[in-house]
């Protein structure tokens, strides 16, 4: 019990156990404790051995020893060092006066003591008696009467020294008797009290756990260990600075006050569960802060001011507020090592428009974990500038809709600059381009925000554009209900991982991945269900091309996207890819249901994509298109399955289509540019049709024909042809056409007019080359 009881007692009153609201249990318990201690404290006397005393010895608190001069015994009140004499009355007390003790006996024998002038007994005693004479102590060895003569060796004798002693003894062993009646009950009750004790400890044991397993060094007591966590790295809460968190008061002064005591005193800060928190003034966040907001939540009621900001230098002139702008930060070289959890950010939409609730501006090693961000109608929930090693883990971000513009992301990765970050000092150094390195965002919610994350501007540098973020890992996202998932402006080195997107509105923007000059990354396991499509237009699941600024164009390049599905409705207008600048990008197992009239990959003419390659590609139900206006690009489609109507549009370019399944393959337009050249390598497709399209021209009279010569080149298709011939853009009635030669070479079309009307020009015609092998 005793080693348990100084866990928790030998600091009393002085301990932290008040934090245990158990302040109570430790006063009953010491009140028993004390009353025990007193009630035993007999047993705990003992005798030295040898109980002569000597100055040279070291004697235990409570033990007797008799000084061998005088038979004075004495007992110790604390333990008691070598060379500390029987005088000194700080360590001894006296418990038997061996001559008073005599005579106080004698006067306790039935009267015996005799004056040391008569020699007459005043009274009788018997044989065996104890008498005092004078200030001698005899014995009678016979009876005496009174008036007898008392005659030394006759009727009494002196009594020795060792006799006194030994009459002690026996006193003593009679004592020690009683003293272990006395210890029984003393065990009995402490028995009662200890069990009593114990089934207290023993819950309270249980809850608290073996001082063993903590971490610390000084593991003797509970009190100690506290201490040593509360000295070394302890929590500070919002009450003990007075902080409100009733939703109207300001906190914004004691919050300063609780951030600051917490840095200069290396703890960390706890705010009250559940407590709502009104801040009015900017909070600017120092180096090595942990914040843990117990589901709190910050309420922002000033619409001018930017909320937790992580930028500057220490020590400033207050140590709390920014530093001046000659010592503001560069490079990565701003707060750092900054923990921010279970906290609730509340913008209040649409009473107060904030432009952040947190601001890394040249700052590193920062964790956001299990923070949510509300009603944020301005601007950006998260603004990561300039900064490195950077978690953003399990945050949920909702109802942010900042008007209609999609650049209104809520985590905006940026470099430092003035026009994207005004207001952080008049030092031009503070903005020396510094680009985001090392940015990690997992396990996020997106509910009904405009954008998610992107970087959405940029700027020249050194005759290249300036990446603003170089290596980022985004994982494990949900989107529901938001304008697009992202706007990936000029990112290197990133992945992309495990994306759900459902609900995308696309009422302002007609691409929900957009990709531009990104270069060496990988997008793969995205879903994108029932996007809504609102714009009607021909929307894009993923586009990825060029970008220019400044008059510098940098394409795309070394981008693979792996598994990929797209479910869409029935009447949805959509793209799976839009290309528009890209090279050397690989697209892996992409699944799309239910595209409407639209083309599952297109290009944008004016920029030329080259070395694309789609492989594994399944579309599934009303697929119409396959590929439009790729012009110019070189484009590789394998081992895919394409069912009903799939047509390859216009302006086909470079082409080759290898391994795969097609239904009704249409390729349109393949002789509009010299530079096309389709290859069909070992295709699995029924009835394929490549078509041109030629203007008739002449003009054919009735019952006369015109000739018109078409260069061909059947290398070009890897098919054996045949031609057929139909009207293009509508048929002139009495007219008939018919195949009169076909070389490896060209093949010539006669135009009959068995009408009775004359035509000035003859119209368009359609040759379909049809491939031989088909049936």
């Amino acid at each position: 019990m005793s080693a348990l009881l100084s866990q928790f007692m030998n600091k009393y009153p002085y301990t932290d156990f008040h934090e245990l609201n158990a302040d109570w249990l430790i006063k009953t318990l010491m009140e028993m404790i004390n009353q025990v201690e007193n009630f035993v404290s007999l047993n705990a006397i003992k005798y030295a051995d040898p109980i002569q005393w000597n100055i040279v010895s070291q004697y235990e608190k409570n033990t007797v020893v008799i000084d061998p001069l005088t038979g004075t015994a004495y007992i110790s009140v604390q333990p008691v060092p070598s060379g500390v004499a029987l005088t000194r009355t700080e360590y001894w007390t006296v418990v038997f006066d061996l001559g008073s003790f005599v005579v106080r006996a004698a006067k306790n024998f039935s009267n015996r003591y005799e004056v040391e002038t008569t020699l007459t007994a005043t009274f009788a005693s018997s044989q065996g008696d104890w008498l005092v004479w004078g200030d001698t102590l005899y014995e009678a060895l016979v009876n005496i009467t009174a008036g007898d003569q008392y005659v030394v060796d006759s009727n009494v004798k002196h009594i020795t020294m060792e006799e006194v002693v030994d009459a002690l003894v026996q006193a003593i062993d009679a004592i020690d008797t009683k003293v272990g009646d006395l210890d029984d009950l003393t065990t009995s009750v402490t028995t009662s009290v200890v069990l009593a004790i114990n089934s207290v400890l023993d819950d309270l044991g249980n809850k608290i756990g073996d001082l063993d397993n903590l971490n610390t060094t000084d593991k003797t007591n509970l009190v100690n260990s506290i201490n040593e966590l509360f000295n070394n790295k302890a929590w500070v809460s919002s009450a003990d600075f007075g902080l409100v968190g009733d939703g109207v008061t300001d906190d914004s002064p004691a919050f300063i006050q609780m951030l600051a005591y917490a840095k200069d005193n290396n703890k960390s800060i706890k705010l009250e569960s559940n407590k709502i928190f009104a801040l009015d003034n900017v909070i600017y966040i120092p180096s090595y802060t942990y914040i843990d907001g117990s589901n709190a939540t910050i309420k922002w009621t000033n619409a001018s001011s930017v909320g937790f900001q992580c930028h500057g230098e220490y020590p400033s002139p207050d140590n709390i507020n920014p530093s001046p702008d000659s010592e503001q930060a560069t490079g990565y070289n701003g707060h750092h090592d900054i923990v921010i959890k279970n906290l609730i950010f509340d913008s209040q939409s649409p009473n107060v428009q904030r432009s952040c609730s947190i601001v890394l501006f040249h700052s590193k090693n920062v964790v956001i974990e299990n923070c949510t961000f509300l009603n944020d109608t301005l601007n950006h929930a998260i603004e990561c500038n300039s900064s490195q090693h950077i978690i953003i883990n399990n945050c949920s971000f909702k109802d942010n809709i900042a008007g209609n513009d999609v650049t209104r992301t809520e985590i905006n990765i940026d470099y430092a600059n003035s026009s994207g970050l005004p207001g952080f000092g008049t030092n031009s150094a503070t903005y020396d381009y510094t680009i985001c390195n090392d940015i990690t965002i997992t396990n996020c919610l997106f509910d009904s925000v405009m954008s998610c994350f992107d970087s959405h501007g940029t700027t020249v540098r050194d005759g290249a554009i300036l990446t603003p973020v170089d290596g980022i890992i985004i994982d494990n996202i949900i989107a529901r209900n938001c304008e697009i998932i992202t706007t990936m402006q000029s990112w290197t080195n990133f992945l992309i991982s495990n994306i759900f997107a459902i609900d995308l509105r696309g009422s302002i923007d007609n691409s929900f991945l957009r990709l531009r000059n990104v270069r060496s990354g990988s997008i793969k396991n995205v879903t994108i269900e029932h996007p809504l499509n609102i714009l009607g237009t021909n929307a894009n699941i993923i586009s990825i091309g060029e970008s220019t600024v400044d008059g510098i164009t940098e394409r795309s390049h070394d981008v693979t996207i792996d598994n990929l599905t797209a479910l869409c409705e029935d009447t949805d207008l959509f793209r799976l890819v839009y290309l528009r600048g890209a090279t050397n990008c690989n697209f892996n197992n992409l699944f799309i249901a239910k595209t409407g009239t639209s083309y599952l990959i297109a290009s944008d003419p004016s920029a030329a994509s080259y070395n694309i390659v789609f492989n594994n590609i399944v579309v599934n139900q009303k697929c119409n298109g396959v590929i439009n206006n790729l012009s110019n690009s070189s484009i590789t489609i394998k081992n895919s399955y394409f069912s009903g109507n799939t047509e390859i549009g216009y302006n086909a370019g470079n082409l080759k289509i290898i391994d795969c399944r097609v239904s009704n393959l249409t390729i349109n337009n393949i002789n509009s540019y010299t530079a096309s050249n389709v290859q069909l390598l070992n295709h699995k497709s029924d009835n394929v049709i490549i078509d041109a399209a030629y203007n008739g021209g002449g003009a054919v009279t009735a019952g006369n024909y015109i000739d018109i010569t078409v260069t061909f080149n059947e290398s070009q298709f890897y098919v054996a042809p045949r031609v057929l011939v139909s009207p293009f853009g509508g048929n002139r009635s009495g007219m008939r056409y018919s195949v009169t030669t076909i070389t490896t070479t060209n093949f010539v079309v006669r135009c009959y007019n068995e009408s009775a009307s004359d035509y000035s020009d003859c119209p368009f015609i359609w040759l379909a080359i049809r491939d031989s092998n088909d049936t």
